[in-house]
């Protein structure tokens, strides 16, 4: 019965040293009701067992790269917390309270009410279009043991599937989507895979290096958020009113500010093609001006007219106008289709 006492001492013990305060021997010895001597022999045995406990002027703490032992994560707790999208996907809160109860009991019982009461007024939404299903486990357990993985792979640009073999370097997360990045050895370079358009999936016995020179951040510099292209300089003019919205966005590289008297600004920066901004900027209409490249403007005029024709055709009265049509008119049925594949991204 003395050693279990002591025992749930020395983990009580513990978890006052973690926090930010020091706490001296005369003051463990009274909150434990023990003799300082007793004090001093339980952070032997702490040091002993691998906590290491260090003695400063104002009196003991952990030390800050201390291994305390694990919470009690299954591998399936592992891939949520490594990958956590799917933790926040609506509908499914189970994985996500899982997981914050078991981080929640190893706080002290203090932190434990103080941090549960803010999980319960927080409410995060999201999510992916990937299940954790056998295409994602296997990738994962190919990007950790580096070995290839052989693919059916929908080609949206192509409209085909094909077989492909591919070296997997990491996982990307973009647009509420993930993509693996990887040499593709049909191309013998690096290119991204959308796991969504991933039919079947086999681990391989070969295995690969990855190149030393390879990092996913310089994999992605440029780009606007995914696509690969000739790196262009944009300038584009804001209004007043959406100005603020710009200057909040996270900085890029090279990219410049300048604010007039009127509120508007004048932005500029460097990005890899120009699919992918006209696609954001076509959001904010006649409020945001571009002025070069050429290219991004007739895009943009190219989307503009596009719009323009497509609902001036509808007269009101048209079903297709109003939106109450009760039965889907003629016009918008399509014969089925083999895949239903999103068209946001190749």
């Amino acid at each position: 019965m003395a050693a279990s006492h002591r025992l749930a001492r020395l983990l009580e013990m513990i978890t006052l040293l973690r926090g930010s305060e020091c706490w001296r021997p005369k003051d463990l010895a009274a909150k434990f009701g023990i003799s300082e001597t007793r004090v001093y022999q339980d952070i032997q045995e702490l040091n002993r067992a691998g906590v290491a406990v260090s003695f400063a002027s104002d009196g003991y703490r952990l030390d800050e790269n201390c291994f305390l032992p694990a919470l009690n994560l299954t591998p399936e707790d592992v891939l949520e917390l490594l990958y956590p999208d799917a933790l926040f996907k609506d509908g499914e809160p189970s994985k996500l309270n899982a997981l914050r109860a078991k981080i929640l009991a190893a706080l002290d019982p203090e932190q434990r009410e103080k941090y549960g009461r803010v999980i319960e007024r927080t409410e995060v939404s999201g999510g992916s279009t990937v299940e954790r299903d056998e295409v994602f486990k296997t990738l994962h357990e190919a990007i950790a043991s580096n070995r290839r993985i052989e693919m059916d792979y929908f080609d949206f640009q192509a409209g085909e599937t094909s077989r492909r073999m591919m070296e997997p370097y990491g996982l990307l997360y973009r647009r509420l989507s993930w993509y693996c990045v990887g040499r593709c050895l049909q191309h013998d370079a690096a290119r991204k895979f959308r796991l969504s358009r991933i039919d079947s999936i086999e681990l391989t016995p070969f295995t690969f290096k990855v190149p030393k020179h390879f990092s996913m951040k310089d994999y992605l510099a440029g780009s606007w958020e995914l696509f690969d292209g000739e790196p262009v300089e944009v300038l584009i003019r804001f209004s007043a009113r959406l100005a603020p919205l710009v200057i909040d966005r996270p900085p890029r590289p090279e990219q410049s500010i300048q604010q007039f008297n009127d509120g508007s600004i004048l932005y500029s920066a460097t990005v890899k093609g120009t699919d992918e901004i006209c696609w954001w900027l076509a959001q904010y209409g006649a409020e945001a001006e571009v002025l070069r490249p050429e290219e991004l403007r007739l895009k943009l005029l190219d989307v503009g007219r596009q719009i323009v024709g497509l609902y001036s055709r509808l007269a009101p009265g048209d079903e297709r106008y109003s939106g109450r049509a009760a039965e889907s008119p003629a016009f918008y049925q399509t014969p089925p289709v083999e895949r239903d594949r999103p068209a946001d991204t190749p």
